[in-house]
Parts: structure tokens; C-alpha cells; sequence
């Protein structure tokens, strides 16, 4: 199975290439790095190889667009996002080859560890059970296989920034594509309770609430 990868990077030097080398183990497809404008060293760690493509925005212009500049770059029959600071994961993809071949989208979901509440994943839920009828708990997961062409028609609804997984779910759901939702350990890192760790989950309630407003409209 012919799978691509891409990365929505920013201010991953301490991880960046422990993701790639671990892709490395599982997979010779291309890796695409997108770094979105980081204030730290991550595009200059990303390794120099034939099989990987590095990209810098310009400004920080969001997750979602990360991911959607980076599927220009892609040409496998399948594209695995994940997140910048996962460890772990790709052994679970590499697992999991027949529910991918068997499914439009495969979501892979972490355990559910400290760093917060959960008042950001439920209400993530929240929304897209609100427009599709359809529970998916871990619906802001950003550890996803989709077929590219999939990803690719629908690219112009999804949002830029960090309601990007919730519309790829409600879109999936709506135009009634095969979703899969799998639970698997891997480490990501949590937004902790301190002031940094709030701030960042208040700007991902902005960016799913202002998403949710305009399908409201």
C-alpha cells in the first residue's frame, strides 16, 4: 500500500526527527514536512534526504493549511497526517494495513491521559454529532489515514487552522465515506494546566467554535 505522510510542524525541534526516523522503520513512502513558521529550530532539523520534502510557511497560517500545502507535494494512494509531536504511532498504521485498505478514513485515537478535563474533545464531539447524528469521541485526533483523492475533493471546506480535523470528520460523514475509528497508545503530547497549556486549547475552542458559527449561518 502506497502511503505518504505529512507533517504539520511548529516548534518541533526536540521531536522532529524522532517522528521521521520512526516513519523510517515502518515505511519508505515520501515524507512531507510542513513547518508553519516555527520560532525554533524545527525546519532546520528536518534531515536532508531525496524522499523528503521540507516546507516553510511564510507566516503562521494554521494547521489545516500545513496540511492541505503539503498535499500538493503528495502522490501515494493514501496519505497518513500526523501531528508533529507523536512517538508511537506509526507501528499502529503499519498494524492496522487492512482497516485501512477496507475504510475511505481510518482515526486513530490516543488513551485518554491527563491534560485537562476533556472540555475541548467533548466539545469537538459536541459539534460534529450536532451536524452528522454520528458519536466519534476523539474527533480532534490529528493522527488520520485518508485516500488522497478524498482529501483532495474536499479540501476547500476544510479549515485552515485548528478545526481542521473536526470539519475533515464532518465532511467524511456527511458525503458518506467510510470512517473508521480506532483506539491505540501512543505518546502525544498534552497541553498541560498551566498557562501555556490553556492558552493553546483556548484558541482550539476559537477555531471549532468560529467553524461551528459559520456552518450556522
Amino acid at each position: 500500500m502506497n502511503i505518504d505522510f505529512i507533517i504539520p510542524a511548529y516548534n518541533e525541534e526536540d521531536n522532529i526527527r524522532n517522528i521521521i526516523k520512526e516513519i523510517r522503520e515502518y515505511s519508505k513512502g515520501k515524507i512531507i514536512v510542513v513547518d508553519d513558521f516555527s520560532n525554533d529550530n524545527t525546519f532546520d532539523r528536518i534531515p536532508e534526504d531525496d524522499n523528503i520534502i521540507k516546507i516553510r510557511n511564510t507566516m503562521n497560517y494554521g494547521k489545516g493549511y500545513s496540511v492541505k500545502r503539503g498535499l500538493y507535494y503528495a502522490d501515494g494512494e493514501r496519505v497518513a497526517l500526523i501531528d508533529g509531536d507523536m512517538l508511537g504511532a506509526i507501528k499502529h498504521i503499519n498494524n492496522s494495513l487492512d482497516d485501512i485498505s477496507n475504510y475511505d478514513c481510518v482515526i486513530f485515537s490516543p488513551p485518554i491521559k491527563s491534560g485537562g478535563i476533556g472540555l475541548l474533545r467533548k466539545f469537538a464531539h459536541n459539534v460534529v454529532f450536532s451536524e452528522t447524528g454520528i458519536s466519534i469521541p476523539w474527533c480532534i485526533s490529528g493522527m488520520r489515514v485518508i485516500k488522497k483523492a478524498i482529501i483532495e475533493n474536499m479540501k476547500d471546506k476544510l479549515d485552515d487552522r485548528f478545526a481542521f480535523e473536526v470539519s475533515m470528520t464532518i465532511e467524511l460523514i456527511k458525503n458518506n465515506y467510510n470512517v473508521n475509528n480506532i483506539q491505540v497508545d501512543f505518546q502525544h503530547r498534552l497541553s498541560g494546566g498551566d498557562i501555556k497549556g490553556y492558552y493553546h486549547r483556548g484558541k482550539q475552542f476559537r477555531d471549532i467554535y468560529r467553524y461551528y458559527h459559520g456552518l450556522r449561518k
